[in-house]
């Protein structure tokens, strides 16, 4: 007790106040057996429920496991390096997983072997769960790609388009209707957004007003460096050109030379694109959110999950009494309203997990996660480098013809890291 009969904060906290200590990172390797993604999930229920994700900050994997055994390697952080508490100690001895333990390791030892490091705090959560199960998805060029042909989606999203065309623009419950005629009511918005990265549709900043933009003739080079021509905008059943089919979206009109043209549109548009800071600040906000109001669920990678908001950042589900249901990002005390994939991968940028894009120079394709799809606005320029929409290859999305520095330019403003890769028939000796 002070003189003035008032209690010290440290006395509070059990003692002297100290100062902060430095702790230091290390790594130790492990063998595991069986399947990596199942002794990943069980490692992370044990961490956390043993309250060890304070000690243990990363995990990284193997970059190509053989099947049935691999090596993964645990960052620690502590006081000193190479020593974890005896009481750390003790419950990592009782862990089954981590029984056949390689010992402590350098950086240098392990660059190469493994793959992108994940921070540990929320192990165990499917944000960390995904970005540690496409550690082991391997070459996203070595799949083969879904066929580009005609698909119900992509029949209606056509149909849709030319509906759209006569029509010229419209509230969004137009749309909606004109989705529901076409009997894909329940892909409105993911039709919407097809048209939009193909330079068809422009949809308005909140989402209620729609337009198609003029016909137009695209200029691009293609693989072999020769001019190629597509047509973008108000579309007709009778429009002339070479129909290539594509899956979910409605097929590129390829046509010969036009007067008017759009050159190289991606090269132009890539450079104007706001960074990630400015995205996310350019985002509306939306004020009278209530925990008493509404029911809050939080998204966890896979689902919104019901739970008491505290606060947290992160990305939300927020439904009125009324039944109304709103799709949010909480960051800095604000909510922001945004497109699906646009709020998606802001919060795993602020969660630290987006994993590198990779470029392959030999065809130039780039590849993304598919679960960390890039905004609509940086979608697009990828998509008019060549007029078709991204195909899946495994676990990731491909867009095809994208010059180097279109790639370069948009994974910077994206925050994301860019990995330039070799085909591995070109290396070969």
């Amino acid at each position: 007790m002070t003189g003035n009969g008032r209690m010290k904060v440290s006395a509070l906290r059990g003692g002297p106040q100290r100062k902060s200590v430095q702790r230091v990172r290390w790594l130790s390797g492990y063998r595991g057996f069986g399947k990596p993604d199942t002794l990943i999930e069980n490692l992370s229920n044990y961490l956390r429920q043993h309250r060890l994700t304070d000690t243990v900050y990363a995990l990284r994997l193997e970059k190509r496991p053989r099947k049935g055994e691999f090596y993964f390697f645990l960052t620690f952080e502590t006081e000193y390096p190479e020593q974890l508490p005896q009481d750390v100690q003790d419950c990592l001895a009782d862990c089954s997983m981590l029984r056949s333990a390689l010992g402590p390791c350098s950086e240098e030892q392990v660059t190469g072997f493994v793959g992108h490091e994940v921070k540990v705090k929320a192990l165990g959560q499917c944000l960390t769960y995904r970005a540690l199960r496409l550690e082991v998805s391997g070459d996203p060029f070595s799949y083969e790609a879904a066929p580009s042909q005609d698909t119900p989606l992509g029949e209606a999203s056509e149909k849709l388009l030319w509906f759209l065309s006569a029509v010229g623009q419209g509230s969004w419950s137009t749309l909606q209707s004109a989705c529901g005629a076409l009997g894909v009511a329940d892909s409105a918005h993911s039709l919407a957004r097809i048209l939009s990265l193909l330079g068809h549709l422009e949809m308005s900043s909140d989402g209620e007003r729609w337009s198609i933009n003029p016909t137009q003739c695209v200029e691009i080079n293609d693989e072999s460096g020769e001019s190629l021509y597509f047509q973008i905008g108000a579309r007709i059943p009778a429009s002339e050109g070479e129909r290539q089919p594509q899956r979910n979206g409605p097929p590129r009109l390829v046509i010969q030379e036009a007067k008017e043209i759009i050159s190289q549109p991606a090269e132009t548009l890539a450079p104007l694109l706001p960074n990630l800071t400015e995205y996310r600040e350019g985002l509306a906000i939306v004020g009278g959110v209530s925990s008493v109001q509404h029911q809050i669920s939080q998204f966890d990678g896979l689902h919104f999950r019901p739970e008491p908001f505290t606060g947290t950042a992160g990305l939300y589900e927020v439904t009125a009494k009324t039944g109304r249901r709103m799709t949010l990002l909480y960051q800095a005390g604000e909510w922001r309203r945004g497109e699906w994939y646009g709020l998606r991968y802001l919060n795993l940028h602020a969660e630290g997990l987006l994993l590198p894009a990779q470029y392959d120079n030999t065809t130039g394709r780039l590849a993304l996660p598919a679960d960390q799809r890039p905004p609509l606005l940086y979608e697009r320029a990828l998509v008019l480098s060549s007029g078709l929409l991204p195909q899946w290859y495994g676990e990731w999305l491909v867009y095809n013809n994208i010059p180097l520095s279109v790639a370069q330019i948009v994974t910077e403003k994206l925050d994301l890291p860019l990995q330039e890769v070799a085909r591995l028939e070109e290396n070969h000796e």
